[in-house]
């Protein structure tokens, strides 16, 4: 019953975008990333405030069911636990990647698995004091509880299976140092604990699928899919404070379609909509997964390139010449004039700057003819589309 629901889930999870966004987070944009950060810390501090509070309370429930000293021992290692989570809790996190956020759950599920596996070995040095079925369960089932809890947090599936390796590992101690467990044979107590990390990861990636759906709605510009420019304003703030912290290259591309207006004039809004797709997926095309395109505004967008200098950028360029921006309804090929801007080459002070610069490169390229760009130093002029024609011709016969 369980199997075929993991199951159903599981396809659930991956018909809309496929499994590459849920099993690794490799390939998630800015955006995603911030909020899963942002998600997930807040969660874990708000979990780790309520077991600060828990792991304390319990002492008593402890002194009630556990005889002295084991009870005792135990207690103590509690208030290093509750200690462990109340710093947790109060841990001011800088903004970062969401990866940085899964140090957070690291702590708080190695702060719970070394508790009990402490335990665990306790229980065995006091065996002979004939502890209570109740206090034992209560440990024994402790990280199936908490394997369980870890649905509440947007995970891929690499992090969840990674995150559950120390809760098998405890329950695996369990089971060597208990001559009965609790939970029946060992091979039957792994596999339970299996089903309920493999549901639990089920619902963390239906939850990051989820995210993934929403932040997509929210920073997508209906029209070419490019991020909106409010987003892409927080994408380039925080790539160039990151590659400013690094002293790496960080450059950007300043692209407006050339006559773009005509198109809407003679052939319809329709017209132009349709133009404005096949450019968002011709210069999407000539980017890498780790680079990002907004539309600044109407026709113009902009490509923000991490890592690549001045010289890498042009040939970026150059690369979208030969592709091509589409061609308009009459069947004359779209043409772009583009403005490039380097953080270290042009010594630029922060991100406006930066796209300020590559805006004026690409005015300077449109006043200089149209379908020309700017490289950075704006010392040359050269065409940009030059191959577009060709390109549109190969495609067709292709």
């Amino acid at each position: 019953m369980w199997g075929s629901k993991m199951v159903r889930q599981t396809l659930t999870a991956f018909s809309n975008r496929g499994l590459r966004d849920v099993f690794t987070s490799r390939h998630h944009s800015v955006e995603v990333s911030r909020e899963r950060y942002t998600l997930i810390v807040s969660r874990v501090q708000w979990s780790a405030g309520l077991f600060a509070v828990l792991m304390a309370a319990w002492i008593i429930v402890d002194a009630l069911t556990v005889s002295w000293p084991l009870w005792g021992v135990i207690g103590i290692e509690r208030l290093f636990a509750a200690a462990a989570f109340l710093m947790l809790a109060r841990h001011r996190f800088a903004a970062g990647p969401a990866s940085a956020a899964l140090w957070a759950v690291a702590t708080f599920v190695f702060v719970l698995a070394g508790f009990f596996s402490l335990s665990y070995v306790m229980f065995w040095h006091f065996h002979d004091t004939g502890q209570p079925l109740f206090a034992t369960t209560a440990y024994f089932y402790a990280p199936f509880l908490i394997s369980g809890g870890l649905s509440i947090l947007p995970l891929t599936a690499l992090e969840s299976a990674l995150l559950t390796m120390p809760l098998f590992a405890a329950t695996a101690l369990s089971l060597v140092l208990s001559p009965e467990p609790v939970g029946g044979g060992a091979l039957a107590t792994l596999w339970q604990l299996f089903l309920v990390a493999g549901i639990s990861n089920v619902a963390s990636m239906s939850q990051l699928r989820f995210l993934i759906a929403l932040v997509e709605q929210f920073t997508l510009d209906a029209m070419t899919n490019a991020l909106t420019r409010s987003s892409g304003e927080h994408v380039i703030d925080s790539q160039f404070a990151l590659a400013a912290s690094k002293g790496s290259s960080l450059a950007v591309l300043f692209i407006d379609l050339d006559r773009f207006k005509t198109v809407n004039d003679r052939f319809g809004h329709e017209a132009g909509d349709a133009v404005l797709q096949r450019a968002g997926r011709s210069i999407r095309a000539s980017l890498r997964d780790q680079d990002t395109l907004v539309r600044w505004g109407g026709e113009e967008f902009l490509a923000i390139l991490p890592g690549l200098n001045a010289i890498d950028a042009e040939a970026v360029v150059k690369r979208m010449g030969r592709n091509g921006f589409g061609v308009r309804p009459d069947g004359t090929p779209v043409t772009a004039s583009i403005g490039i801007a380097e953080r270290i080459s042009d010594k630029t002070l922060g991100w406006a700057e930066l796209v300020d610069l590559a805006d004026k490169r690409m005015y300077a390229g449109k006043m200089a003819g149209r379908n020309r760009y700017m490289n950075a130093g704006g010392k040359t002029a050269c065409f940009v589309a030059r191959n577009a024609i060709h390109a549109i011709k190969d495609r067709r016969a292709a």
